[in-house]
This record gives structure tokens, C-alpha cells and sequence, in this order.
């Protein structure tokens, strides 16, 4: 067994594959190598389909997460193809190892209502403060508030703040809290938005506080999440769909909306 992963490691198939990798390999091949030993295989040649699932079993038995016996079911297969072409072993016998192992999908991240009132209150300026508040207190998609114009953020006769998202199939028009209404009007009127402007541009690079009149992009909004606000509230790879996952109404947003 030994000398046939030892063949490997100096094959073209094993050295094209990049460092970390090869690393990875060579970690799980060995620890594969301590588990045959341990049945008394000591050559590839005697090793079966059901061996490889005992210790498949083994993993999952020692806790081993589904994406790391994953990982180590990909190492042992990059080594049985070399041995399959190498004529080690038989060319069919890969067709009878054990699948890959179901992961289920990742839970999307959710702020606690702590981390969500440090995001508001640390801010830095009011088209942050904008952005972020309009994230969290609707269930838009961030395409959709980075598409929306000055205008479509305003006050009804009757004195309600609303939000009008036009640029999609199905357009739809959110009643928001007071308080964030009031935050977006003083960030149109400081900044001089007019009719046609993007709610949200970029800033200039050297002058913060002065808008480009582009509209701004989900890239540059994850970034600033990123770099700037999840460092500040102790979350890493802060992004928006963060913001929007279970989008917190409850506390931010009137419960009426009109159509």
C-alpha cells in the first residue's frame, strides 16, 4: 500500500493538482493506509468496495462532518484512478464504491437583535444609514433597493412613508416606519437628490462625502458590509442577504402596505 501511494505522489496526475491540495491528499491517503493496517490490508490490491465503506463509517462514527468524509472520498478516488489506469487494480472497481455523503444546505446567517441595533446606531453617514435600514425593514431583494430612484421613497397624503418598487414583474408598494422615512428624507435633501436619481451612488474615492450619481453596486455594498460593518459588529462575511433573512418587520416596519 505504501509503495503504490508513494508511486502516486510522483505521478503526472498526482503533481498537476496544486499544493494544498496534493497536502490534502497525501493527509487522508495516509490516514486511509493506518486504517487498512488495522484489517490487515497491507496492498491495494486486496482492498475491497466494503472496506472503504466500513471506514466511511468509521469517519461518521468519530464525528467526522459529511464535507470532510467528502473530502477523503475524493482523495482515495484521485489515488484509485491512477491505480485503475496503472492496471493495480481492476478497471470497474470504482463503479462500486460508496456515494458521496448528502450535506445539507447551510442555514443563511441571521443578526441578533443586538447586533442589528449596533449596525443602525454605528452608521456612518446617512445614505448607510438608508441602505441598511430600507435592507432590514423590507423582504426586497438588494437588486431591487439598489434599483429604486429618489422618488420612489416618499410621503402619502394621508402621511404615510412608503416605499414604491417599480423595476420588477410584479411592482409592489411597502408601507415603512416613520422613523426610517424621516432618515431618507434628510439624506435626499442633504444630498440634492432630484426626480430620476439613483436612491443609493457611490461616493467619490477622495471625497467621502460627495455622491458620483452612479448607482451603486451589490459588489460594493458587500464589500463595505464585509470590510467595514462586520468587523464593527462581530460578524464575519457580514453580506446582505444577512440583512434580509427573516427581514426584522416586526420591529422596523409598519405591518399595513398597499398595492
Amino acid at each position: 500500500m505504501e509503495q503504490a501511494i508513494d508511486r502516486y505522489k510522483k505521478s503526472d496526475s498526482f503533481l498537476v493538482l496544486s499544493e494544498n491540495t496534493r497536502s490534502g491528499y497525501t493527509a487522508d491517503l495516509v490516514q486511509f493506509q493506518e486504517y487498512c493496517r488495522t484489517q490487515d490490508i497491507s496492498s491495494v490490491r486486496q482492498v475491497e468496495s466494503e472496506d472503504i465503506r466500513n471506514w466511511h463509517h468509521q469517519l461518521r462514527q468519530t464525528g467526522r462532518a459529511p464535507a470532510t468524509i467528502n473530502r477523503k472520498r475524493a482523495s482515495l478516488s484521485g489515488f484509485l484512478d491512477w491505480a485503475q489506469a496503472e492496471g493495480i487494480i481492476r478497471p470497474d472497481f470504482k463503479k462500486s464504491l460508496p456515494k458521496y455523503e448528502p450535506i445539507g444546505k447551510k442555514r443563511p446567517g441571521i443578526l441578533s437583535a443586538e447586533q442589528v441595533g449596533k449596525l443602525i446606531s454605528n452608521a456612518r453617514d446617512l445614505r448607510d444609514a438608508s441602505l441598511i435600514l430600507i435592507t432590514l425593514a423590507t423582504d426586497a431583494r438588494i437588486s431591487e433597493i439598489l434599483d429604486l430612484n429618489a422618488e420612489d421613497v416618499f410621503s402619502t397624503k394621508e402621511g404615510n412613508h412608503v416605499v414604491s418598487f417599480k423595476r420588477r414583474k410584479s411592482p409592489r408598494t411597502l408601507a415603512i416606519d416613520k422613523k426610517i422615512g424621516d432618515v431618507i428624507t434628510e439624506y435626499k435633501k442633504n444630498n440634492g437628490l432630484k426626480h430620476g436619481d439613483p436612491l443609493f451612488q457611490g461616493y467619490y474615492t477622495r471625497n467621502r462625502g460627495r455622491l458620483t450619481g452612479c448607482r451603486l453596486t451589490r459588489q460594493a455594498v458587500d464589500l463595505m458590509l464585509k470590510r467595514y460593518y462586520g468587523p464593527m459588529i462581530g460578524v464575519v462575511d457580514l453580506n446582505h442577504r444577512m440583512l434580509r433573512n427573516g427581514f426584522y418587520k416586526q420591529t422596523f416596519r409598519n405591518s399595513a402596505s398597499t398595492s
